[in-house]
């Protein structure tokens, strides 16, 4: 039985697949076996393989549908036996004594999970002619802690590490739902389980550089690599330091995405980005683009993200499109659905204006927004709401109408102001737990420098997520108003507040996440005290730990009373991605005024997923 599977997707890259066999024949450890994973390959790998086969029977043959890289290899994984796994890209290469020098070092060392090694980038045309892997990878080399090594970046590229195959499988595999950086991403899970990783020294991968190689494509990998990071906090608890470091890098992600994205001069740089999410918003969205396009200010862009709709939205758009082609409008789609919060975020990153501004596919903006909201600015405030309107449509039953009738909103606990102060903000969150008497995205504009102090739209979030982002800004910088009704908020059966509604429980969950947020995160120390100067004082960790009490018990009501146990697994996740509300549902009532101070000390700012 070979010691070694080394597991090759490929894609639509026959024309690399024979080098890349020949640099494991080459191999001077022998006792492999290969595993040819076609992932839905439209060119002749299929052709290329069986020839391959017939040639050397070490390796193996596995096709199936396109599931991109983690699929791939999950699938290789699968069909492989050996005790160690080499991954290998059908573009790259190893050299000949790479497995012989890993497999030495992992008989030395039984307690060594990964061994990694250097490696050199070559051109497309030439093998014979190397570039050495960068300098920073370089001084994380051998290094004694992987984990802060690992929260400044991957330095570990996937071929250039031997495995062991137990501990892969412990993990389950790559993550399917990464499209990119899922190497990464296993790295990083495996130092949660406190596995070893050891450096083999000396150059023994090379890594092809050429146009359709995924790292290419900057963009999508700085997107993925946020990705990866902001999933961190779910399974590893960090240290001050290490909670430094990593949001130092995932700071500088954000920033280099919105900077990869568009490369635009200050000078060219349009006054207001009008960005607009769709997906599945045919039955609207033309009403909400022509309010755009109408505007009385006409320095602006217009983004339009849509993120894969299954209607007739991305055929709509694309014939708006053609017939305002004067309107400075960008139209993009996103490769896969990324979701709603995740698609907000994906438009910030493609917007090149000074100010941004959303519209929503089921809403509109009156003429004079943007030129109102802009006059309602000042130099030392970052965002600028309006009032709006409802439309209600039919279906839409009486008492949930007046719900939101009877949401307060910034006219009615600031009348007739048109600067809210950070504190007065701050004192109307305390006064108004999870009640977004703000307003949506659509009656919202803020200044793209929000984004290097207050990070982007939570993405665990289902329905409040702009609340909360407005919130992280504004007990820092207050808000301006403008009491007009500038925006119209549309509420009908399918859009995406009703649909939330239905879902009620997690809209609890997001509350618990939102004050989780208050409590731990440092942007948010200025609610913190002035819930704590108040007369008496507001304990948001009291608050926090008795909402989480309280949606845990709405789980276990459901399952014992109601015989449902559906959102018993739903909690069960929710909280393994906050660890740290986990003694509040552990402790006696008796304890947990003195204990949720002690674990608020010890916690302090740990548990965060965005940048300060």
């Amino acid at each position: 039985m070979p010691r070694v599977s080394v597991i090759i997707p490929c894609f639509n890259q026959a024309h690399f697949l024979q080098d890349c066999i020949a640099s494991l024949q080459a191999q001077t450890y022998s006792h492999w076996e290969a595993i040819i994973v076609n992932d839905g390959s439209t060119d002749d790998t299929r052709d290329v393989a069986s020839k391959l086969l017939e040639k050397e029977p070490r390796l193996h043959y596995v096709e199936q549908k396109n599931c991109g890289l983690s699929g791939a290899r999950n699938a290789g994984l699968a069909k492989s036996c050996g005790e160690f796994i080499q991954f290998l890209d059908a573009d790259d290469l190893i050299l000949p004594n790479k497995l012989d020098s890993q497999i030495t070092l992992f008989d030395d060392r039984s307690d060594v999970a990964v061994i990694y090694s250097d490696f050199a980038f070559f051109n497309d045309s030439d093998t014979t002619v190397w570039m050495n892997s960068p300098a920073h990878f370089k001084a994380k080399y051998g290094a004694s802690d992987i984990l802060r090594s690992l929260l400044s970046g991957n330095f570990i590229v996937v071929h250039s590490a031997l495995t062991r195959r137990i501990d892969i499988e412990k993990l389950g595999g790559f993550d399917l739902s990464l499209g990119a950086c899922e190497d990464y991403d296993l790295w990083l899970r495996l130092v949660s389980l406190g596995k070893k990783f050891a450096f083999c020294d000396g150059i023994h991968a090379l890594y092809r550089q050429h146009a359709g190689g995924m790292a290419s494509n900057r963009p999508r990998q700085i997107q993925h690599t946020i990705s990866v990071l902001e999933r961190v906090p779910n399974y590893l608890s960090l240290n001050k330091e290490e909670i430094d470091i990593w949001n130092q890098y995932l700071a500088a992600l954000h920033l280099n995405l919105i900077s990869e994205s568009h490369a635009c001069p200050p000078d060219d740089r349009p006054r207001v980005s009008v960005c607009i999410p769709t997906f599945n918003g045919s039955r609207h969205i033309k009403e909400c683009l022509d309010s755009v396009v109408s505007q009385s200010m006409t320095d602006i862009e217009i983004i339009i993200v849509d993120d894969q709709s299954t209607d007739a939205t991305w055929e709509f758009l694309q014939e708006y499109s053609a017939l305002h082609s004067d309107s400075h409008l960008r139209l993009f789609r996103n490769e896969m659905n990324k979701g709603l919060v995740a698609n907000w975020n994906r438009c910030i990153e493609l917007a090149r204006g000074e100010w941004i501004k959303f519209v929503f596919q089921d809403d509109w903006i009156e003429p004079e927004c943007l030129e109102a909201m802009l006059d309602a600015s000042t130099l030392s405030c970052s965002i600028i709401a309006c009032q709006r309107n409802f439309a209600f449509e039919e279906g839409v039953s009486e008492s949930t109408q007046q719900d939101f009738l009877n949401i307060p909103t910034l006219s009615t606990l600031f009348p007739g102001a048109a600067m809210i102060s950070a504190e007065a903000y701050s004192k109307a969150v305390i006064d108004n737990l999870a009640v977004n008497f703000v307003g949506e995205p659509t009656a919202v504009m803020f200044h793209r420098s929000v984004f290097e102090k207050s990070g982007f739209f939570n993405p665990r979030l289902i329905q409040i997520c702009d609340f909360e982002f407005w919130t992280r800004i504004a007990v820092h910088t207050g808000i301006a108003f403008v009491p007009r009704p500038l925006a119209t908020f549309r509420l009908h059966g399918g859009s995406t507040t009703a649909k939330n509604a239905k879902h009620g429980y997690g809209i609890e969950l997001d509350v618990v996440s939102m004050l989780h947020d208050f409590v731990f995160l440092p942007i948010y120390a200025p609610l913190r005290q002035i819930a704590m100067n108040r007369n008496p004082p507001f304990d948001l960790t009291q608050e926090l730990g008795k909402r989480t009490r309280g949606t845990r018990w709405l789980a276990i009501d459901a399952a014992n009373r109601l015989g449902n146990p559906s959102l018993l697994p739903e909690w069960a996740t929710f909280l393994q991605s906050y660890p740290a509300l986990l003694p509040f549902v552990d402790e006696q009532p008796c304890e947990q005024p003195s204990f949720f101070k002690k674990i608020r000390r010890i916690l302090g700012e740990h548990f965060l997923w965005r940048v300060k």
